[in-house]
Parts: C-alpha cells; structure tokens; sequence
C-alpha cells in the first residue's frame, strides 16, 4: 500500500489520480495528519535546499513575477485611461451627432420666431 508521501510527491508532480488528490486534500483538511504532512514538508525542503540549481530557479521565478508586477501596472494605466476617454469623449460624439442631423432644423425654427423690440429701438 503507498504512503500518503508518495501520493503528495505524485501530487507535486502533476501525475497523480484522483484517489491522490482526495488523500491529499483530505490530509490538508485533518488536523490529525498534520505532524505527518509537517514531517514531509520538512524532509522535502531539505531535500530541495541541498540542490544547486535553486539559485537560478528562484531568479527566474522572481523575474516572472516582477514582469508581471510590470504589466499590471501598465494595464491598470491603459485601463483608467480608456475609461476616462470614454467618459470624455462619449459625451462630446452624441452632441456632435446630434447637432449634425438636426443642421437643417435650426434655421427653420429661428426663422419662424419673430424679433420683437421696444419700440424706438432698432
């Protein structure tokens, strides 16, 4: 029978079924097993530290991560910036349409209004 640290390595790996995960997940949930999980964890991290190529694992996970911090702060830029030309410029194309078609509306009403003066004034 395998031992709840080989389904967690098969786990880790990607290749498990799905017997593991319920084992896994439900090792997570049990207060019970959490000594043998730390137990894992612990010899698992020992194992991982004693290797040389963590340095440059951890560098490329980190220049991930701060390329992602990048371009989100460059698509939360791009995105308050379209909704501000939207807010802006939404307005401005309705008037702009409406005063277009209704172009030949105006000069009719004005010219049915008729100009009343004080009289003796011009």
């Amino acid at each position: 029978m395998e031992t709840g640290k080989e389904k967690i390595k098969r786990f880790i790996s990607g290749h498990f079924s799905f017997n593991d995960y319920l084992t896994v997940s439900s090792l997570f949930r049990e207060k019970e097993s959490f000594a043998e999980l730390k137990n894992f964890m612990e010899e698992d991290w020992d194992e991982t530290g004693n290797n040389g190529n963590d340095q440059e694992r951890f560098s490329r996970i980190l220049d991930r991560l701060h390329h992602r911090m990048n371009l989100g702060r460059g698509q939360s830029f791009t995105h308050l910036f379209s909704k501000v030309a939207s807010v802006l410029l939404l307005p401005c194309l309705v008037t702009i349409a409406v005063l277009y078609f209704a172009r030949d509306k105006f000069p009719q009403i004005i010219n049915k209004r008729k100009l009343k003066t004080l009289s003796g004034e011009a």
